[in-house]
């Protein structure tokens, strides 16, 4: 397979305050060898997702269209904003029509894949009295499957996500941008998305940590792979999730409650298992269609 990989975003995308090889590109690229040598970072600092005269992302995505390559099996934009523009007083919803906007301008280029990272907490965004917006913003990105072929939920991560931890320096190097450390926190969740778009039909499953979750959220109506993926952990949250292929072995490590919607998995042979007792799911369901 012949592909390319666009990353668009602000400083903590191109990696402020970081060492050579401690970007969270670099940091997917040694956890997931295969993208090596194909991707180029196009962030800029203290940009927006936003291609106006007023908040603007610096030119990278005009860069990135630029630097599109035809004639491969697929391409790949990244997406991480939003630590600036909940700061600077968007809300949720407007980071959220900006995104769409700006990732379909991408889409229109050729990126015809488009993995979105939302946002995490920072100093800025709380003492400016926008938590609540950032948060908002990370729910609406997660629901809108329309511009969406793969979410990196990194917000989700119990370290990373906790706005309580932005002042350890262990993790965040200034209340705003992730140390070395902190990367390596949210790396995976980049490399399992990209796993999924590029590697949908392969027998080989996910090799990287298995104790982060590698779908999550009702951010797609479907997603459709062969593959056989390693103990993931799914959360529906409050809506359905279908899992659809010709032949489907989901080992789940647990299932954390499906909220008032279901977990679907399909296929001419499909079988679940997991590990301890049988997960909850919430009162939703778990369905086996088509089993064999």
């Amino acid at each position: 397979m012949t592909f390319q990989i666009a990353y668009f975003g602000d400083s903590i995308m191109l990696g402020n305050h970081l060492g050579v090889g401690e970007d969270l590109p670099s940091k997917v690229a040694a956890l997931y060898p295969a993208v090596a040598g194909h991707y180029t970072n196009f962030a800029i600092g203290s940009t927006y997702a936003n291609e106006d005269g007023s908040h603007t992302d610096g030119g990278q995505g005009a860069t990135g269209d630029a630097a599109f390559t035809p004639g491969l099996d697929v391409n790949i934009a990244v997406f991480l904003f939003g630590a600036n523009d909940i700061a600077a007083g968007f809300t949720g919803a407007t980071y959220v029509s900006h995104l769409k906007t700006y990732a379909l301008a991408r889409r229109a280029a050729g990126y015809t894949s488009i993995v979105i990272l939302n946002t995490l907490p920072n100093s800025a965004i709380t003492s400016g009295g926008f938590e609540s917006e950032r948060l908002i913003g990370n729910t609406g990105m997660a629901v809108d499957g329309s511009f969406v072929n793969a979410f990196a939920n990194i917000a989700r991560d119990p370290t990373m996500g906790d706005p309580a931890n932005n002042a350890d320096a262990t993790w965040y190097s200034d209340g705003v941008h992730p140390t070395d450390a902190g990367n390596d926190l949210l790396a995976p969740y980049i490399a399992q998305a990209l796993h999924a778009i590029l590697d949908p039909l392969s027998a080989a499953p996910w090799v990287g940590p298995l104790d982060t979750p590698f779908f999550t959220g009702a951010f797609l109506t479907d997603v459709s792979f062969g593959a056989t993926q390693g103990d993931p952990v799914l959360s529906a949250g409050s809506g359905s999730f279908a899992i659809t292929g010709g032949s489907v072995t989901l080992r789940v490590a647990s299932v954390i409650g499906a909220g008032s919607g279901a977990w679907a998995i399909t296929g001419s042979k499909a079988t679940i298992s997991w590990s301890g007792a049988p997960p909850d799911t919430g009162g939703g369901g778990l369905p086996l269609v088509g089993a064999g």
